[in-house]
């Protein structure tokens, strides 16, 4: 059972960039990280199609990454999940990319929990910090339900206890579910002033940095995805239709042109599929069907990419801005056969929407049949 206490006290942020380093800094069994697999320096794989042109500083961001980050577990004992899924030990903060934590958070937490009493509970078994639980769709799925694997896979049996904040996605509670933890493993928290003290807590690794995934990403997908589909009754992946995924009501992508884009799709037999709106089940079950999937970049691509049979292809449309650049990386862990078509923008008029060629989107849609068949 929960009880209240005050918060630890923080006095110092301590950065867990050098693992080694900080876990020699405690005595063991205070804290141990158990590396699953270690750094790596890779090029990034070559798209299997591209389309249109991508400019100098888009390509650089899409491709130019070449380190991956070690993948593993920390364990702490007697240490707390403060707001944000950050660590407490020892009256220190952590924070660093490798556990999805900014300093900037950490600073602002460590002075919030000394500034005021908060609400601290003890949970029964080993709690575990998941980045916050997911408060968008794209955490959700490469990073807290990936971390499920990396405990597993690191040796830890513990019966584990997730805070879940209540601004968490909407599917973040239904996909934890599906997965195997039952309601009561889930433990409502919130995001202000909420502490979870446990006699160990599990901090796994991220599985993506920057734009690239670990080589592992893979068999951690299939390891929750297969769980989740059985408890939803859906079969497993078989590609049987191509689909083409429509954007969301009133979220209309960056290119302007994309009504067009999406009748020339359903003329070359392309299922339109609207994921908004409906059930986890019925996503899942519409993924896994997917014979091949062209649609604009965006979270539901990448959802498409996580449930989709492997090594199926997978084109995002896109424009020529820096945002949302991890999708290809994502589709090559998972062993898609990716490509992206680029809307064109008007050099003599920069404020004009991007549009996409009309002929680079039936290439596309050509392309992917043939690799498909």
């Amino acid at each position: 059972m929960s009880t209240p206490r005050h918060g630890p006290p923080v006095r110092r942020i301590t950065h867990l960039l050098d693992i080694a380093a900080h876990a020699q800094a405690f005595a063991p069994p205070h804290i141990v990280w158990r590396q699953l697999l270690g750094p790596s320096r890779v090029p990034a794989p070559s798209p299997a199609l591209m389309f249109g042109g991508a400019e100098a500083a888009v390509a650089r961001q899409l491709f130019g990454q070449i380190d991956i980050a070690a993948a593993g577990c920390f364990a702490m004992t007697d240490a707390a999940i403060g707001p944000g899924g950050v660590i407490i030990k020892d009256s220190t903060a952590f924070f660093g990319a490798t556990l999805g934590t900014p300093e900037a958070q950490a600073a602002i937490i460590a002075h919030r929990l000394n500034a005021c009493a908060a609400t601290t509970c003890v949970a029964p078994g080993a709690a575990a910090s998941l980045f916050g639980a997911a408060n968008d769709r794209l955490s959700l799925l490469t990073e807290v339900m990936p971390a499920l694997w990396i405990i597993a896979a690191a040796g830890y049996t513990d019966l584990l206890y997730v805070p879940i904040p209540a601004e968490a996605h909407p599917d973040a509670r239904p996909m934890l579910l599906a997965a195997g933890l039952s309601a009561s493993q889930l433990l409502p928290c919130d995001t202000i002033d909420s502490v979870f003290r446990s006699p160990r807590v599990l901090a796994p690794a991220r599985l993506g940095h920057g734009v690239r995934f670990s080589p592992l990403m893979g068999e951690a997908t299939r390891f929750w995805t297969t769980k989740l589909r059985a408890t939803l009754g859906v079969a497993p992946p078989k590609p049987q239709r191509p689909l083409f995924l429509s954007p969301r009501d009133g979220d209309e992508p960056e290119v302007a042109d994309w009504q067009s884009i999406e009748a020339a799709a359903a003329e070359r037999g392309l299922t339109i599929f609207h994921p908004e709106g409906l059930s986890l089940a019925e996503r899942t079950a519409t993924y896994s069907e997917a014979k091949y999937v062209l649609g604009f970049d965006g979270a539901a691509l990448m959802e498409a990419c996580i449930f989709a049979p492997p090594g199926i292809p997978v084109c995002a449309i896109r424009g020529n801005s820096t945002a949302s650049a991890r999708l290809p990386g994502l589709a090559a862990a998972l062993d898609h056969k990716f490509g992206t078509i680029f809307a064109r923008t008007d050099s003599d008029n920069p404020d004009a929407p991007v549009q996409v060629h009309g002929g680079d989107v039936q290439r596309a849609i050509t392309a992917m049949s043939l690799m498909a068949s």
